[in-house]
């Protein structure tokens, strides 16, 4: 007699879906190197033999070839390194076997070249009478005037003096100042003891040390007291 072999199937391809459309480095010193990065994830039912491609020799990829199994996701770090002052386009490109027309992954990417230009035109911070035990701030203002974003440093001997950003968040390593704009930061000077300073905090933009500015930093500290008149008024 006939047998019969019943034969099920699911049908699947790859799908490569990026987590952003775009890729704006913004303006970066010439000869410097920026770094973004992204997620792909493969949200179709087969594992996707995948490669990339970039327009522009100004920027590169760490992901040339590779395997994106179904259901997996994986990082992408793209840098961005311009060689002269110019403006810099082109586009990072995803294909992988048995995609569908137009399925291609392709993100714009974007970035300039060009040279912070910092300035610090305080000369003095003057606490006044600092708070002993308590932390007392005072504005300083850096202002780049350059067409890059300047990644800026500072370095002072006191040990009780520190950098806070204006809405009193914590500074990061490096404070970066975008191109032609002014960025506002906190001195903060928290006494420990009774003293009186006179010390020196220096700025300086990360890709030129040469160009230092120098604020000068003056307290005396002072413990508070509480004076009640007529004397007795709590006895």
């Amino acid at each position: 007699g006939k047998s019969f072999v019943e034969l099920r199937g699911v049908g699947g391809s790859s799908k490569l879906l990026a987590d952003v459309k775009e890729l704006d480095f913004g303006c970066i010193r010439v000869g410097t190197l920026k770094t973004l990065t992204f997620t792909l994830r493969n949200e179709g039912l087969i594992a996707a033999e995948l490669q990339s491609t970039l327009s522009n020799g100004a920027f590169s990829t760490d992901m040339v070839r590779g395997t994106l199994e179904p259901g997996a996701s994986t990082e992408v770090h793209v840098q961005f390194e311009p060689t002269g002052v110019n403006m810099y386009g082109g586009e990072l490109r995803i294909t992988w076997q048995g995609m569908q027309y137009g399925e291609e992954v392709v993100l714009p990417a974007r970035g300039g070249g060009g040279f912070p230009e910092l300035r610090v035109t305080t000369k003095t911070l003057d606490f006044g009478t600092a708070l002993l035990g308590y932390p007392n701030r005072k504005l300083l203002s850096l202002e780049n005037r350059g067409n890059a974003e300047a990644i800026v440093l500072a370095h002072t001997q006191c040990p009780n003096v520190s950098l806070e950003m204006a809405d009193q968040a914590a500074v990061d390593s490096v404070v970066v100042v975008p191109p032609m704009s002014t960025l506002q930061l906190n001195v903060v000077y928290f006494p420990k003891v009774v003293e009186q300073i006179e010390a020196e905090l220096t700025i300086f933009s990360a890709d030129n040390k040469q160009n230092s500015f120098r604020v000068r930093l003056v307290a005396m500290v002072g413990v508070p007291k509480l004076v009640f008149e007529p004397e007795g008024v709590l006895d």
